[in-house]
């Protein structure tokens, strides 16, 4: 049994460039401290069906981000991610919502760092 949700990330004192929850069983993206210094953030097949709507204020300069994996079904699950003006790299395979109507127009309108 994996780590269920995100909490005390405030210990790692914005440390780290990088951080990998990947393999867990995350359900919701929540709980961040303001990280300034993460860049790349691994969620790979976790159970992540809801993104909280400040979590792009909170990672600031993040521009890697993989979600593979994980439960976001609607185009609407993904708005709390247009905050991540850095973001290059985003990774959603193996979601239902890439399976949506105009989702991949979706996605670079909302991220046109993209």
């Amino acid at each position: 049994m994996g780590v269920e949700q995100i909490e005390n990330l405030g210990a790692t004192k914005d440390r780290f460039d990088c951080i990998d929850l990947t393999e867990n069983e995350i359900g919701r993206l929540e709980n961040f401290p303001k990280l300034y210094r993460l860049a790349t953030l691994m969620l790979a097949n976790n159970r992540i069906a809801r993104i909280a709507d400040g979590f792009g204020l909170m990672v600031p300069n993040l521009a890697a981000l993989n979600m593979s994996g994980n439960r976001l079904s609607t185009l609407s699950d993904l708005l709390p991610l247009a905050r991540l003006k850095k973001v290059s790299m985003l990774s959603l395979l193996s979601n239902a919502v890439t399976k949506r109507p105009n989702y991949r127009a979706f996605v670079i309108n909302m991220l046109p760092s993209l």
